[in-house]
């Protein structure tokens, strides 16, 4: 049984509960530090998420020519949430990559 949440199940989630708030992460590194700064920065009720704890289907990737790796993950979750929810999910739920390469590589995510 695969226990990650899907784009629906989130969605509901939001709708439901409006206030949840949460943080899309690339891996549990970043989730500890992230949770680490909320918690030092007295916001302990927002929540960080790995990307994983998200089922994607790589359909989704490739529909959005992203990589298939847990940055594009995020990316992808982050345009289906807004693309798909009938409002606006900013206040309740943030997806977060860094930068990794990117300055090195030239790559922009907005331009």
């Amino acid at each position: 049984m695969d226990e990650r949440w899907t784009l629906e199940e989130l969605l509901s989630r939001y709708e439901l509960e409006p206030s949840i708030r949460d943080i899309y992460v690339e891996g549990p590194f970043d989730q500890f530090f992230l949770q680490w700064f909320l918690q030092q920065s007295g916001l302990a009720n927002i929540v960080a998420y790995p990307i994983d704890s998200v089922h994607l289907p790589g359909a989704v990737l490739d529909r959005l020519g992203l990589e298939h790796g847990n940055r594009g993950r995020v990316i992808a979750l982050a345009h289906e949430l807004e693309a798909t929810s009938p409002r606006d999910l900013r206040t309740q739920v943030a997806c977060v990559v860094d930068a990794d390469f990117d300055h090195f590589l030239k790559i922009r995510l907005v331009s």
